[in-house]
């Protein structure tokens, strides 16, 4: 788990209506989670989730990604979902997963 160590997190202020925005950047693991976790962090209408600052999606991707979690009802829902995608597409991206060939119909 030398990953967890190395690598920053970010946080997205997500609105139910409207762009989501990163609001701040560089924080560890711990970091990020303890500020999703204080009250002030999610009102009606939005909250704040977080998710690996490097990840293997595009921007466009991520955007797309982002505005699925939006539906969910919790953060901690919201941001399961965020970090499954960004592990599989980092996964992806390393070569982890056999090809695609179609599959069995």
């Amino acid at each position: 788990m030398n990953d967890q160590l190395t690598m920053t997190y970010k946080i997205i202020r997500f609105r139910f209506k409207g762009p989501s925005k990163v609001i701040k950047t560089g924080l560890t693991l711990e970091e990020a989670r303890a500020h999703c976790q204080r009250a002030d962090t999610a009102d009606t209408g939005w909250f704040d989730g977080y998710t690996k600052a490097s990840d293997a999606l595009s921007e466009d991707a991520q955007k797309s990604v982002e505005k699925i979690a939006d539906r969910f009802e919790t953060n901690e829902v919201a941001n399961a979902f965020i970090n499954t995608v960004n592990l599989i597409a980092k996964a992806e991206a390393e070569g982890k997963f056999p090809p695609r060939n179609g599959g069995a119909s």
